[in-house]
């Protein structure tokens, strides 16, 4: 029941952050938060401690239910609720917010398919690393694993968006068609035509996966992977590759995408 509710944990604390985690209730909000997350990594720890390897696969197994079929199931549903405000909202607004270069559709989906293949390389890398056999008794092995946790719920809180925050925006992109898209960065405005379903559908997938399976299962193991570093500097640079995995997809800040229903023009510079 812990480790199932850290999820939830990390959704909460990122909204006390954003409503302001200073006040009485925010503060409160946030502790319990923190003692929820610590109290799953402590049930972690101790699997760790006496079956390492059975441990992991037991939590991957929770993430692939937890997350991935569950994920994959609330995504259908999401699909025949044409209604949805959300969708309602952006069908109104006439514009989409690509948040992850699976959602930037003006990204060629070489770029989309490379981004996804070294993300995948990585995590085959992390799994590699995290399966290790791991020294319990080094001297740092305790203070990294506390050392952690902030950053745990850190990254919890501020890498991107969960996949079913992203249903809105493939259930309408599968459910409409416009002549094109309109990107404006900076000085430039660009133009392009409305991808095909089957690319929306690889982007869609492709999204799943990443936020599904490869998110959850950093977000878990974060502090029995940075357990294991040898110094305080190697600890400090595999928190950075660490995140860097959780958010090679993510853009540096929302792209907004306008719909075009009349004949596509040459790039414009405004």
């Amino acid at each position: 029941m812990i480790i199932g509710s850290a999820p939830l944990s990390f959704w909460r604390f990122k909204n006390a952050s954003a409503e302001g985690c200073f006040g009485s209730s925010g503060s409160c909000a946030v502790a319990m938060v923190m003692l929820t997350v610590v109290g799953a990594d402590l049930m972690i720890l101790s699997g760790i401690e006496l079956d390492h390897t059975r441990t992991l696969m037991v939590l991957f197994g929770y993430i692939g239910v937890n997350y991935t079929l569950v994920g994959a199931f609330k995504a259908a549903q999401a699909f025949g609720q044409a209604n949805n405000e959300n969708v309602i909202a952006i069908r109104r607004e006439n514009k989409l917010e690509a948040t992850n270069i699976d959602q930037d559709l003006s990204a060629p989906i070489a770029k989309v398919v490379v981004a996804f293949g070294a993300q995948t390389m990585l995590m085959f890398y992390y799994l590699e690393g995290l399966l290790a056999p791991l020294d319990l008794d080094g001297p740092n092995v305790r203070k990294f694993w506390a050392s952690s946790i902030p950053i745990q719920i850190m990254a919890g809180s501020q890498m991107g968006k969960s996949f079913l925050d992203e249903m809105p925006f493939w259930v309408y992109l599968m459910q409409n068609k416009h002549q094109g898209l309109r990107k404006s960065t900076g000085l430039k405005t660009i133009q392009f035509a409305f991808p095909g379903k089957c690319e929306i559908v690889l982007r869609l997938l492709l999204s799943l996966v990443g936020n599904c399976v490869y998110y959850p299962t950093i977000l878990f193991t974060l502090p029995v992977q940075l357990m294991s570093s040898e110094t305080s500097m190697d600890f400090v640079k595999d928190t950075f590759a660490v995140v860097f995995i959780a958010g090679i997809d993510d853009l540096s800040e929302p792209t907004v995408l306008e719909f075009i229903d009349g004949p596509l023009l040459n790039d414009e510079d405004d």
